[in-house]
């Protein structure tokens, strides 16, 4: 299928900018913790931006190794088949929650609203490289029943210019946005506690990021 050969070159491309970076495998940037409940954020100036990009003293030798623990509610195998509609692809877990896994070209337009629900089920998690190598997009919306984002999810789309995170989301995994050389500014909401490694990599032009609360340490590798 399609996402294979996709997820093949997405992972290989990561996998080698993380190794090269020589990023540590237990290095993290601590945040303080705001004592104000009303300043639940810390905007990054692109100066400090700079900054949280050169640490770490060990090698990164496997993808795998990097990824959040995250519960699919699903086998993930190589026998398991998708579902399409619309042009989605997608698994039903054993919770009846939708993942979605794929994508048609028939999608790949100027803007992508995904969708709440998919046949009655609500739309939970999107999987690894789901949404990776867009070509037209420049406009994502992810909806509020959403609450995981896998490894490059959103990754190496050419132009990328908006990303929508709803509030519902509380995990971001490696690299989930990583390669988006048009991306400028990034929100990521205050139902966010999990980051992943390099979420960020290779986003040449993003100046403007604001980090919730939430989030205790910025990851290595995240904006390098």
């Amino acid at each position: 299928m399609p996402k294979q050969f996709k997820k093949a070159a997405c992972f290989l491309t990561v996998l080698g900018l993380l190794t090269s970076f020589v990023f540590g495998a237990h290095s993290s940037y601590a945040m303080p913790k705001q004592k104000d409940a009303k300043q639940a954020t810390k905007v990054l100036s692109n100066s400090e931006l700079k900054t949280l990009d050169l640490e770490g003293v060990e090698n990164v030798d496997n993808l795998d190794d990097l990824l959040l623990d995250i519960d699919w509610g699903f086998d993930f195998d190589d026998d398991w088949e998708d579902l399409e509609q619309d042009g989605i692809f997608y698994v039903v877990n054993d919770k009846d929650e939708v993942i979605i896994t794929g994508y048609s070209e028939a999608i790949d337009k100027a803007t992508i609203s995904i969708p709440s629900k998919i046949d009655g089920k609500p739309v939970t998690m999107i999987y690894e490289f789901a949404f990776c190598g867009l070509e037209k997009t420049k406009t994502i919306n992810i909806p509020d029943s959403v609450k995981v984002i896998g490894a490059e999810a959103f990754a190496w789309s050419n132009n990328l210019q908006t990303i929508n995170i709803s509030n519902s989301v509380t995990t971001i995994d490696v690299a989930a946005f990583s390669g988006n050389d048009k991306l400028k500014t990034i929100n990521i909401p205050n139902s966010v506690t999990e980051l992943g490694a390099g979420a960020f990599i290779l986003c040449e032009n993003l100046t403007n990021v604001t980090l919730p609360n939430t989030i205790s340490s910025i990851p290595y590798g995240t904006f390098a």
